[in-house]
């Protein structure tokens, strides 16, 4: 059986390497409910959020993705990036941007996210950049 690798343990060694194991993807299926749950929370009134946390919460519902395919994460997140907003409809919008990235990147790509703010004195606000190692839109499509 070429290809195909049997590991034997026995006793007390299994049991805590199970266990182990059992506890660390417990912990994942967690924090991943946590994050898909806001998804689903409807805010009354626009409040301010902080982006850098929203596409924190983000990048780790896709970071399972992520790891399989080898993209390396380079994230330039300012933490005092606020902005007056529904925060679920900003995650809906990151989240799409980040799922269109993967869409298009090759494995072993690069995704690039930053997170800043801008301007000076009444006309301030945060740019978010979202940029990918893919191929991009076709002409055909475009």
């Amino acid at each position: 059986m070429a290809g195909f690798t049997v590991c034997v343990r026995t006793g007390r060694e299994t049991a805590g390497a199970f266990l182990q194991t059992a506890e660390q993807e417990l912990a994942r299926v967690s924090q991943i409910t946590t994050q898909t749950l806001r998804f689903h929370r409807q805010a009354k009134a626009a409040a301010f959020a902080d982006l850098s946390e929203v596409m924190g919460s983000v990048l780790t519902l896709f970071r399972s993705r992520l790891i399989a395919r080898h993209i390396q994460i380079f994230a330039e997140c300012q933490a005092d990036a606020r902005i007056c907003c529904f925060e679920d409809e900003i995650r809906r919008v990151f989240a799409n941007l980040v799922s269109n990235s993967l869409d298009a990147i090759p494995a072993g790509g690069r995704l690039l996210i930053r997170i800043r703010t801008t301007g000076r004195g009444h006309l301030r606000g945060v740019r978010v950049t979202v940029a990918d190692t893919g191929c991009g839109i076709p002409v055909a499509i475009r």
